[in-house]
């Protein structure tokens, strides 16, 4: 079974041996054939947006855009969803190939339960069916009004209506957070029971 890392960075500029040692540790695992997934909370957020790495400066360590183009290479990249609503960084704002935590953690769910060359396919089908069904494609008033009730609960129309309440200075709803709460819950709380169920076969 191919090893896996999971590596949370809290810090960004405000301590940057502590995040500079985080990027580093999960490049060279990458380099090492490890299965790598960087989630970027607190201050480390803000290395989702373009060229913010490259301002990025530590005496002596590797340089963070090098580091942080591996990982998006070679690994995943998630930014925690409520540390970019607590910064304003909405989803068109950051660097492609960055996720967001909900949809890392039905990625990783994916994972475990598709196996070798199945889940990239799988998990980019999966990922395209929510995006058009969340209007990230297209705006949902050309849907039915079946499915436009239907795209009221997905996530992906949640958090875009996130991002546009941020975008214009305007409070989230109570709704698409609690969507994306549920979510996110679902999907960690499948991704740990899948993990569990792999480790024991290990």
């Amino acid at each position: 079974m191919k090893k896996r890392l999971v590596i949370k960075v809290t810090a960004g500029a405000d301590a940057p041996e502590r995040c500079s040692q985080a990027f580093t540790v999960a490049a060279v695992a990458v380099a090492s054939g490890v299965e790598v997934s960087l989630w970027l909370t607190g201050e480390s957020a803000w290395f989702a947006l373009p060229g913010r790495a490259a301002e990025f400066e530590l005496p002596h360590a590797a340089a963070l855009p090098d580091l942080l183009d591996s990982l998006l290479a070679g690994g995943r990249v998630t930014l925690c969803t409520q540390c970019a609503a607590r910064r304003d960084i909405t989803e068109k704002d950051v660097i492609d190939g960055v996720r967001s935590l909900v949809f890392a953690a039905l990625g990783v769910a994916i994972g475990y339960l598709a196996s070798g060359d199945a889940v990239r396919p799988i998990t980019m089908i999966t990922y395209f069916g929510l995006s058009i069904l969340g209007g990230l494609w297209m705006p949902t008033t050309t849907f039915p009004s079946w499915l436009q009730d239907i795209a009221e609960w997905v996530p992906t129309h949640a958090y875009a209506a996130l991002g546009q309440a941020i975008e214009q200075s305007q409070a989230p709803h109570a709704k698409d957070i609690a969507v994306l709460a549920v979510f996110f819950a679902l999907f960690t709380g499948g991704a740990a029971w899948l993990y569990r169920k792999d480790t024991l076969k290990a």
